[in-house]
């Protein structure tokens, strides 16, 4: 009875999420930091016709690519049900490279009427310039990591359920692995601080 009664009128909204082993952010909320966050990928079942008069429509399934640009949490009388808004490329421009690389081109957007996915579906990746295109992005697979006491554990989140049944405190996350140089934004100054030394005490 409570589900049939529809959401909260009330919609949290998040600047960072995580969820399925990965931590998300905003896209506006990116720009803030050296490392990216807001790139999202969902694989998901699609229909496809051959032609415009075409009666055999194909069902398959594609990643699509895309920003996040808000994140909501909706409520269900007690049930938080995350969802990330997000733009996403058209996939009639993304390509496979010959070296097995996804490109896609930002300047061509769709699905601008259906921009939701739930947080429980969202794979991270990260886009860096196409080299021999500064127009294209490649994208680069991010890999997620579970947190068991305290320990970093990467394996398979395939067993995670479905809807979140909590929000994490949303804070400032400036912890990274020790090997980000393929994450870091070229777009961004960034400087080199060096540790000081510590004296050794008089004995």
């Amino acid at each position: 009875m409570n589900l049939a009664g529809g959401p909260s009128t009330i919609v949290t909204r998040y600047t960072s999420y995580f969820v399925n082993g990965y931590t998300f952010y905003t896209r506006e909320r990116d720009e803030k930091h050296p490392v990216q966050n807001s790139g999202v990928s969902i694989r998901a079942k699609s229909m496809h016709i051959s032609s415009a008069k075409g009666k055999n429509p194909v069902y398959g399934t594609m990643n699509y690519f895309g920003f996040i640009e808000d994140i909501w949490e909706l409520d269900y009388c007690g049930l938080h049900v995350a969802l990330f808004k997000c733009k996403w490329t058209d996939n009639n421009y993304v390509r496979i490279d010959s070296d097995g690389i996804t490109v896609v081109d930002f300047r061509r957007l769709g699905y601008k009427n259906d921009p939701f996915i739930m947080a429980s579906q969202a794979i991270q990746v990260f886009y860096t310039t196409d080299p021999s295109n500064a127009e294209l992005s490649l994208v680069v697979p991010m890999k997620p990591k579970l947190y068991r006491d305290g320990q970093e554990d990467e394996e398979d989140c395939s067993d995670i359920p479905s809807f979140t049944q909590g929000m994490p405190p949303v804070e400032e996350i400036d912890e990274f692995d020790d090997d980000v140089s393929h994450l870091v934004r070229p777009d961004i100054e960034w400087t080199r601080v060096e540790a000081a030394k510590r004296k050794k005490k008089k004995t």
